[in-house]
């Protein structure tokens, strides 16, 4: 074996820590854009949830004023129009269920076809 000259042996030691350093940092780097990426997605998918579940708590607002003014008026016209909003918010509530948002809260409420009249 050759015996290394003292600055040979010098940079060695400067330049393997380095080395291994800049390796752990191109990793933690790509670990932090992987992590952002993953990030950017589900906060795509909230924002598509959130708009979602507002349009069905929209629907059934209108259908609870809808039932609000049937009950204190009793109408006719007002029964028509409280299961005209009915069937508006079980469909928007369909639809919420069928793009995959429906989640065990809504489920647990179950159909509404079984509606009093």
């Amino acid at each position: 074996m050759r015996k290394l000259g003292l600055s040979r042996l010098l940079h060695i030691v400067v330049v393997v820590p380095i080395l291994a350093m800049v390796a752990f940092c191109g990793v933690l780097v790509l670990e932090t854009l992987n992590a952002y990426r993953e990030i950017e997605s589900l906060s795509e998918v909230e924002q598509l949830v959130s708009a979602a579940s507002h349009l069905t708590i929209t629907a059934l607002y209108r259908e609870s004023i809808a039932s609000l003014a049937f009950v204190i008026s009793g109408a006719e016209s007002q029964h028509a129009a409280m299961n005209a909003a009915r069937q508006r918010a079980d469909e928007v509530i369909r639809t919420f269920k069928e793009a995959g948002g429906g989640g065990s809260a809504i489920r647990s409420g179950g159909d509404r076809d079984h509606q009093r009249d």
